[in-house]
């Protein structure tokens, strides 16, 4: 049969809804302390920007991948000289989640319509 449903997706209504979605998408993720002492200001940021769910874990996943970038965790896994002391010391810092939150796009207000 047909149907049709029209989704209004608005993004996270309060700083504290930012900060739940944020943790639900860090917490197997390694945060310095730096991020941990200033994650409100972050979640802050990230309300002021409407950032969406979605938007939210594409900056946890930039931000994780910034980390690997700036410990160079890829070059040391081409060439074979990655060590379990690299992998113990990777945390996302502030300069990663701050690189990640900026290189985000606002999500404009959309409707998903399903159906005809």
């Amino acid at each position: 049969g047909r149907f049709g449903i029209e989704i209004e997706m608005l993004p996270p209504q309060s700083v504290e809804d930012v900060k739940n979605i944020f943790n639900i998408h860090t917490k197997d993720t390694k945060l310095a302390d730096e991020v941990t002492q200033n994650i409100d200001k972050i979640c802050e940021k990230m309300f002021e920007k409407k950032l969406t769910g979605a938007d939210i874990e594409f900056v946890v996943d930039k931000a994780q991948t910034e980390s690997m970038e700036r410990l160079k965790i890829y070059e040391k896994l081409d060439n074979g000289s990655i060590a379990d002391f690299d992998m113990e010391s990777l945390a996302v810092s502030l300069e990663d989640i701050t690189k990640a939150i900026d290189q985000s796009k606002k999500t404009a207000r959309k409707r998903v319509s399903f159906g005809e």
